[in-house]
């Protein structure tokens, strides 16, 4: 049987001092190694179809994911994947996501940090999205481009990010509809 290991990240950015929290830096010697070794990067959906024996792969294969859609996707770790050419799924909470321009991203081989959006810590952006002010989501136009690059699968991570096992049942029956809502917006 065929196993492959998938890597789950939610933050790429400055802050430290979490468990969910990498630096760019640090993300980076991630992808060096993976492309250093020769692994090859798949969707999730590819992945099952590998899993299957329906999909060959002369490489070894694994799979990376982000949790949430932070802004720190769109900013540090998308341009990263681009350097490396690796792909990665975005499971994305769709509440949190906004309309407006991409804002901008730092540039691997430049490093400049000066122009960035801030990036709230992981602590912040829980309290924000608990208040419903949450700007530090991916917008609507950031997830479509990474989207077109090829590189990027964007899925949903529920609409609300709730806990479901508190027993708001109402949330488990909204949500579903919201993952159409998400593939629209998409196209």
């Amino acid at each position: 049987m065929r196993s492959v290991p998938v890597f789950m990240y939610h933050h790429i950015n400055r802050w430290e001092g979490d468990l969910v929290t990498l630096t760019p830096e640090g993300f980076e010697n991630h992808l060096r190694f993976l492309s250093e070794e020769g692994l090859q990067t798949m969707f999730l959906d590819e992945l099952l179809e590998y899993l299957r024996g329906r999909k060959p792969s002369v490489r070894p294969a694994v799979a990376l994911t982000f949790d949430d859609g932070h802004l720190d996707n769109w900013v540090y770790a998308f341009p990263l994947l681009k350097k490396y050419g690796v792909k990665a799924t975005i499971f994305a909470v769709t509440s949190w996501m906004t309309e407006g321009a991409p804002r901008a991203q730092w540039d691997p081989d430049e490093r400049q940090e000066q122009d960035l959006p801030r990036i709230p810590s992981h602590r912040e952006s829980k309290e924000m999205a608990a208040a419903g002010d949450y700007e530090g989501g991916l917008r609507w136009e950031e997830a479509r481009r990474m989207e077109a690059s090829g590189l990027i699968d964007i899925q949903s991570h529920t609409h609300l990010h709730q806990d479901y096992f508190l027993g708001n049942n109402e949330c488990l029956r909204l949500d579903p509809l919201k993952k159409d809502a998400l593939a629209l917006d998409l196209e």
